[in-house]
């Protein structure tokens, strides 16, 4: 006899529900017509919520059904007791849903209730014994993010730049190409990592007016049009650079763009522009090679903030000037380098708390005597 599937990968459709439930769903979710009268739940809702929520009606109705036959006279009004919440809570959690999921299933199970029987109360499903359930599962604790510093950021982008002379490069146009795009990607990482510009406004950098050369150095000026928070902002680029961006704008740049089509600073190796959404996309990449963690571009502003706290804790609106932000939004970046061992204690605690209120929870709903 082949083994029955277990709950949690169960889901009943819609067609499959019992008469009187499938119908009051239909019901609940088409549209009201006629007189203007009030809003059904189901048209205050996004697609995607309505079908977290029948799913969720689904698969509780899936755990009822492997315990026997659904009773096709009872309404979802009746059908949703104390004790089949239970049954629902006791399979979620031999299944190994975790605290999260759980409560997400009694919210989209709320959220069908709401639809097929709206003059009928459920807010205790969110409240078992009146105890909310955030109380009775508290968060999760989360793992400290991935952020390398900028120091190791600029070594790895250094690191991508050393391509060889041109007249070295292999006949292959794709592997020339390749060399190409390693040096415009450490480039930018080497960027990310020296002034950490939002991704945003790098893509919109253009020759003469965003990227140029003074008195032997380059410059950045990023207009208040292309900056998130409409502050403009200026700066000096590290002189280690110096010779990479003049190699890139006489070597590489030419290859990857067309210069007649357009006067971006990035090319995408195909004649035109690199985008915002493809430099994400190129650190995403990169970064779970060189790392094996994938993050992204603005993780850069985080690593350059935390590196200049640790290099010069006094000096807070450094970070300010350079990332273009108040100083409230860098002063994060020096407490979290305060406070790293206050948050490993509270992380501590919270694992403890959550083993002591797994208990509770589970006792909320549990099955009542009598």
């Amino acid at each position: 006899m082949a083994k029955k599937p277990p709950s949690e990968t169960m889901v009943l459709r819609v067609s499959d529900w019992p008469p009187h439930d499938k119908a009051l769903w239909d019901n609940g979710t088409t549209p009201a017509s006629g007189l203007r009268r009030r809003r059904r739940h189901a048209e205050t809702l996004r697609p995607k919520s309505i079908e977290l929520a029948w799913k969720g009606y689904g698969r509780f109705l899936a755990v009822l059904a492997a315990q026997g036959p659904l009773n096709p006279e009872l309404n979802p009004g009746d059908r949703v007791t104390y004790d089949t919440v239970a049954t629902f809570f006791d399979a979620l959690r031999a299944e190994n849903n975790k605290d999260n999921t759980i409560k997400a299933r009694l919210f989209h199970l709320r959220t069908a209730l709401r639809i097929m029987v709206p003059a009928q109360e459920f807010d205790w499903l969110m409240r078992p014994d009146g105890c909310a359930l955030d109380t009775l599962f508290p968060a999760e604790p989360k793992e400290k993010p991935f952020i390398p510093s900028a120091v190791e950021l600029f070594q790895w982008g250094m690191r991508l730049m050393h391509a060889p002379e041109p007249e070295t490069w292999p006949s292959s146009s794709k592997e020339s190409l390749q060399f190409c795009r390693d040096f415009r990607n450490g480039l930018i990482i080497t960027l990310l990592a020296s002034r950490a510009p939002r991704v945003g406004a790098l893509a919109q950098m253009r020759l003469g007016k965003n990227l140029y050369r003074q008195n032997g150095e380059f410059w950045v000026r990023l207009q208040s049009a292309i900056v998130k928070n409409k502050r403009e902002i200026e700066y000096s680029l590290p002189p280690e650079l110096t010779a990479f961006f003049d190699r890139y704008l006489a070597e590489i740049r030419p290859r990857l763009l067309d210069p007649a089509r357009t006067d971006a600073v990035w090319g995408n190796g195909d004649g035109g522009a690199f985008t915002d959404r493809s430099i994400e996309t190129m650190v995403f990449r990169a970064s779970l090679r060189e790392f094996s963690h994938s993050f992204g571009p603005h993780i850069a502003r985080d690593a350059f903030a935390s590196t200049l706290a640790e290099a010069d804790p006094s000096n807070p609106g450094l970070a300010a000037v350079v990332l273009g932000i108040t100083e409230g939004v860098v002063a994060a970046h020096y407490r979290r380098a305060h406070q790293a061992d206050a948050a490993r204690k509270l992380q501590a605690n919270l694992r403890d708390e959550r083993e002591r209120t797994r208990h509770i929870a589970e006792r909320a709903f549990g099955r009542r005597s009598g």
